[in-house]
């Protein structure tokens, strides 16, 4: 079963303390609302001592208050970004 957090950190640096949560309790899919942590520092400080698996982010692509980070496959992210994709497409 995958382990999820998702956690509105309301625009507070708590980088250390997300890194922590995802590597003691071993998290899937992390969802952060409100962010302000540069998806790019927090993808490096996930990985940087992670054994479990790498994370991956999808950058705001799904939605731009958001962040999205996984332990999938890279490919397995990428058929569910497609999708969104041809979904909104459809709406529109």
């Amino acid at each position: 079963m995958a382990t999820t957090l998702f956690w509105n950190i309301n625009k507070k640096n708590l980088l250390q303390d997300i890194v922590y949560l995802c590597h003691h309790y071993n998290v899937d899919i992390l969802i952060l609302a409100e962010s302000q942590i540069s998806d790019a520092k927090l993808l490096l400080s996930l990985n940087s001592s992670n054994s479990n698996g790498l994370y991956f982010a999808l950058f705001n692509h799904l939605a731009p208050r958001l962040s999205f980070f996984f332990k999938y496959p890279h490919r397995s992210i990428r058929q569910l970004l497609a999708k969104y994709c041809l979904h909104q497409r459809l709406e529109k």
